[in-house]
C-alpha cells in the first residue's frame, strides 16, 4: 500500500526526527511504500536570483548588518544542521509539496497522521505552509476514498486548545477516520468529549523499534563513545536545572556530559555550533548510567535503554505527555517540577516495565497491521 505520512516536519529536533524515522521504518517493514509529506519552498521567479544575491552581498559584506538577510541565516543553519541533514537525507523518504491542497485523490491509498503533537494547534499550524490545524485531520481528502489512520497523535496537553470553529471542523473530519490512536491517556477523553470519536492509547512510534535498531544507527556511522556517565539533555536551561545536574553527579559519582545543542549566538562561528547527530544523541543516552532531562523523547529513550533517570517537568511544552508515559510504566516518581522536589530514589527495576513495553508494542503493531490491511 502506498502511504502518505503527515507529521511535524523533521528538522533539527531529535525526538521529532526519530519518531518520523521509527514510524516510517515500521510501516516499510510491513511491506508498505511510505512517504513523509513536507513543504519545500522554491523561488517562483528565477530571474530574481541575481538581485537577491546582490542584496545579500551588500548586507553581509558592505553594510555589515548585525542581522543578516534570511539566506545567510539559512547558509549558517545548513552548517549547524549538517549531521541532521545527513540523517534525514539517508533515512527518511519524502514527497515534497507546496500545500496539502496540491495532493490528488490517486496519490496515496492511505494517510497516516502522527505521531508527535500534530493535533496541537500551536505546533500544527506552522506546518505545510498552512496556518491551519485541519490538514492534520485530512481536510484535503475529505471526499476521497482513502484509508485514514491517526497513529499516536498528541494534543500535547490535557486541556482543549481549539477554537469553537476548529472544534466543529475537526470533529466532522475526525469521524471520517478508520481508526484513531493517541499518545496520552488524557487524549482518549479529549477525543470523546470534543471530537465525538473513540480512540485507543498506544505507544510513541520510537518505542516500536528495538534497542538493536537504534544501536545499528550509531554503529553504521562509527559514532564515538560518550565522554561521561551522566547525560543531561535540557531543552529549556535554567540555573536550577544546572544545579540539579551537579547534585546528582555528586551523589552518583558520575561525570556529566551533553551533546552540542547549537544554541543560537551570532558571536560564535557556525562551525563551532554544529549540532550533534541523532546517532550521537542516541548513543549518549545508551552510554549513560544516569539521565537528567526535560524532554519527552529524552524520557522515552531513557526507558527504552533501561536507564536511571529524572525528568524535570516542562509545563510550557505540555505535562500530560510526561505524566501519561511515566504512568504507563509505573515510573511517576521520576517526574519532578522543581529542584526542591528532588530526592534520591532507589534504582529502577526494569523487568516489569519492559514486560509492559513488550505488551504495548504488540498492541500498537496490531493496530497498524489491522487498520492498514
Amino acid at each position: 500500500m502506498k502511504i502518505g505520512i503527515i507529521t511535524l516536519a523533521p528538522r533539527e529536533n531529535y525526538g521529532g526526527t526519530l519518531q518520523a524515522y521509527a514510524l516510517q521504518t515500521v510501516l516499510e517493514r510491513m511491506g508498505h511504500e511510505t512517504f513523509i509529506l513536507d513543504s519545500k519552498r522554491k523561488h517562483s521567479h528565477p530571474w530574481l536570483l541575481p538581485l537577491l544575491y546582490c542584496k545579500r552581498f551588500l548586507y553581509y559584506h558592505i553594510l555589515r548588518k548585525p542581522e543578516a538577510p534570511k539566506v545567510f541565516w539559512e547558509k549558517e543553519q545548513s552548517i549547524i544542521r549538517q549531521h541532521f541533514n545527513s540523517f534525514i537525507t539517508h533515512y527518511l523518504h519524502f514527497r515534497y509539496i507546496r500545500t496539502t491542497d496540491s495532493l490528488k485523490p490517486g496519490d496515496f491509498e492511505a494517510y497516516v497522521v502522527g505521531s508527535d503533537q500534530v493535533w496541537r494547534p500551536r505546533y500544527a499550524k506552522a506546518i505545510i505552509n498552512n496556518k491551519k490545524i485541519a490538514p492534520f485531520y485530512l481536510d484535503f481528502a475529505e471526499h476521497w476514498d482513502v484509508k485514514r489512520i491517526a497513529y499516536a497523535v498528541s494534543f500535547g496537553t490535557d486541556t482543549w486548545e481549539y477554537s469553537p470553529a476548529e472544534t466543529l471542523r475537526c470533529a466532522r473530519l475526525a469521524k471520517l477516520f478508520d481508526a484513531i490512536s493517541v499518545r496520552e491517556a488524557s487524549a482518549v477523553e479529549l477525543c470523546r468529549k470534543y471530537l465525538g470519536v473513540q480512540a485507543i492509547h498506544l505507544l510513541d512510534p520510537t518505542m516500536l523499534l528495538a534497542t538493536d535498531d537504534y544501536e545499528a544507527l550509531w554503529k553504521a556511522t562509527e559514532t564515538p563513545p560518550s565522554d561521561g556517565s551522566l547525560f543531561y539533555y535540557i531543552l529549556d536551561e535554567s540555573e536550577e536545572k544546572k544545579a540539579l545536574v551537579r547534585r546528582i553527579a555528586e551523589e552518583t559519582g558520575t561525570k556529566p556530559f551533553s551533546v552540542n545543542m547549537s544554541r543560537y549566538s551570532r558571536t560564535v562561528p557556525a562551525y563551532e555550533r554544529i549540532k550533534s547527530s541523532p546517532e550521537q544523541w542516541l548513543r549518549s543516552i545508551h552510554d549513560a548510567n544516569f539521565v537528567v532531562t526535560d524532554s519527552f523523547h529524552g524520557c522515552v529513550f531513557s526507558i527504552l535503554f533501561g536507564k536511571q533517570f529524572i525528568v524535570y517537568g516542562n509545563e510550557t511544552r505540555g505535562m500530560s505527555r510526561f505524566q501519561s508515559l511515566l504512568a504507563l510504566f509505573g515510573l511517576q516518581d521520576r517526574l519532578i517540577y522543581s529542584y526542591s522536589q528532588y530526592r534520591p530514589l532507589p534504582p529502577i527495576d526494569y523487568a516489569e516495565a519492559h514486560q509492559h513495553l513488550a505488551q504495548m508494542r504488540q498492541l500498537s503493531m496490531d493496530f497498524l497491521r489491522e487498520n492498514l490491511s
